[in-house]
């Protein structure tokens, strides 16, 4: 009776063992996800602020050369 017992004991801690394998691959796998998704996202935020300062720039440039013709017409 005792060697069976020792048998499920066997099975019982590599059954934890698996379990625990799987949460430390689990949480590996979201730290990997998290950085991967943090990095999309600083791209995707570098390029809006790119676009934006053009279009700043652009709009800038449209009213200096708007100013500066009402200027001339006056």
């Amino acid at each position: 009776m005792n060697s069976n017992r020792k048998g499920f004991t066997l099975i019982e801690s590599l059954f934890a063992f698996s379990v625990f394998i799987s949460v430390i691959v689990l949480l590996v796998s979201l730290y990997t996800l998290n950085g991967k998704t943090r990095l999309r996202i600083e791209k995707e935020y570098q390029e809006y602020i790119s676009i934006q300062s053009n279009q700043e720039q652009k709009l800038n440039l449209e009213e200096g050369i708007e100013q500066c013709l009402k200027e001339a017409l006056h």
